[in-house]
């Protein structure tokens, strides 16, 4: 018997399915509202005989692995070595790999260990209580999203003693400096990071004084937390994002407490990074929609537009909101409301129209160059898309708004211009096929020698010439 049909006959999946939905016995299968997509009529179907689980809504199949990695959103692998360690399996892919589990095991009992001592710390400092209640939270918002406070650190490496010091520095929580180990944290109130299984695995921290020092930081890359790869509050917003199949990213601590707090569930942050392409691969599992609301200084701006491509290689649904200059969800929620802030998100303008909009605002259309360069801009985008409507629709957009051709857009068409091997257009080429179109852009151009560094190839280089020569 392998794995998997050890672990399916281990693990009763009724009862094990019955700790995410309220089952309902009916004749011999049990029924309940499916967790993966909004219902009011039951229509998620488990059987105990078979040993699967089907619903007749949204169509979601599988057996008790199945189940646990569409919920969980785990990878094959993951769930096979989770739920083997439920059903008391043991399973290790080798010797390699039952090291390094050990090795993140120690680890995760000493982010508990810490995790206990800053919570404890919090509700024993007034001043790190009054910071977070005077911020518009409660005690109880304080022991839900587990806010805690590092203060002591003594009593703290007195609670790891026995660790070893490699371990200690290893989990990233701590620093050495001259021979003494300090908690790199100190005096700041602490956001803890927790993975999908909602174990402790890493640190935000926020300055509470006036001190030097960025304002906010994170733990470190560790065996256990790489920021890339995790997204703050998944672990509480996991079964609303499944439900609504849709998710709010946004990008502090705050920002997330407030959501949640407001019934505003599905939404997560990113840890100091830009949203990824793992981060969408990942979210893509649990939803079919992502809502990006980063600030609305020049640095949040920036890390959207940096960020908006990789929805084209995911190929995921995705909007953008704006809110003013110096607003965020937590200010803008304290000041104009719940209701007000959903508005805005059913307001959110398409990735494409929002990026269009971005770029028609940022390069200069009116000359040759501009409208080369505004092509160009779109090009690494365009031949992301798959879907081959939506891919002609774009670059019909940006044919019509830069003047340039659709085929010389397209990266694959058959140009004289593309080389054989369909590598995107150049400017060069771009420019040519701009003053083609249109020669009047030629009254534009005060200078040639402006645009002949542009020219690579010589032959193309000689009749732009000859064409200025001409006008």
């Amino acid at each position: 018997m392998n794995i998997s049909d050890e672990i399916k006959e281990r693990i009763d999946i009724v009862e094990f399915i019955s700790q995410y939905v309220d089952l309902k016995k009916r004749g011999v299968n049990y029924v309940g509202l499916c967790p993966f997509h909004k219902e009011k009529t039951p229509s998620f179907v488990v059987s105990p005989e078979k040993r699967i689980f089907h619903c007749f809504g949204c169509g979601a199949s599988g057996d008790v692995i199945g189940f646990f990695m569409r919920y969980e959103g785990y990878s094959f692998k993951e769930a096979l070595s989770t739920l083997a360690q439920r059903a008391g399996i043991s399973y290790t892919e080798n010797k390699r790999d039952g090291r390094k589990d050990e090795k993140k095991e120690r680890l995760k009992e000493i982010h508990h260990i810490v995790l206990s001592h800053f919570k404890q710390e919090f509700f024993k400092y007034k001043f790190a209580q009054d910071y977070f209640y005077k911020r518009g939270f409660d005690e109880t918002t304080a022991h839900d999203f587990s806010i805690g406070y590092s203060q002591e650190e003594g009593k703290l490496l007195e609670k790891l003693n026995k660790f070893k010091k490699e371990e200690i520095l290893q989990s990233g929580i701590f620093s050495e400096y001259e021979g003494r180990i300090y908690c790199r944290f100190h005096d700041r109130l602490i956001f803890p990071i927790f993975n999908e299984n909602g174990e402790s695995i890493a640190f935000g921290a926020r300055q509470i004084k006036q001190g030097n020092g960025a304002k906010y930081i994170n733990s470190p890359e560790t065996a256990l937390f790489s920021k890339s790869k995790v997204l703050y509050g998944l672990n509480w917003a996991k079964k609303d994002i499944m439900q609504e199949r849709r998710v709010v990213v946004v990008e502090g601590y705050f920002d997330v407490i407030r959501l949640h707090t407001e019934g505003i569930k599905n939404s997560v942050a990113t840890l100091g990074t830009a949203l990824n392409t793992y981060h969408l691969k990942m979210l893509k599992r649990l939803a079919s929609s992502v809502i990006i609301n980063y600030d609305a200084d020049e640095a949040g701006i920036k890390a959207m537009i940096r960020v908006l491509p990789s929805f084209f290689e995911t190929d995921i649904q995705g909007k953008v909101v704006i809110l003013k200059q110096d607003e965020d969800p937590d200010s803008f929620i304290k000041e104009k409301g719940k209701e007000s802030f959903l508005e805005r998100l059913n307001e959110g303008r398409e990735i494409f129209s929002f990026l269009i909009e971005y770029y028609k605002e940022n390069i200069n259309l009116s000359s040759p160059q501009g409208k080369a360069e505004f092509v160009e801009t779109f090009l690494p985008i365009i031949e992301k898309i798959k879907d081959g409507v939506k891919k002609s629709a774009y670059v019909s957009h940006i044919a019509e708004i830069s003047g340039i051709s659709a085929s010389l857009i397209t990266p694959k068409a058959e140009s004289k211009i593309i080389s054989s091997n369909h590598e995107s257009p150049k400017k060069e080429e771009l420019l040519i096929s701009c003053i083609m179109s249109n020669i009047n852009f030629l009254q534009l151009v005060d200078d040639i020698g402006q645009f002949k560094s542009l020219f690579e190839n010589e032959r193309l280089q000689y009749l732009f010439e000859k064409i200025w020569d001409i006008y």
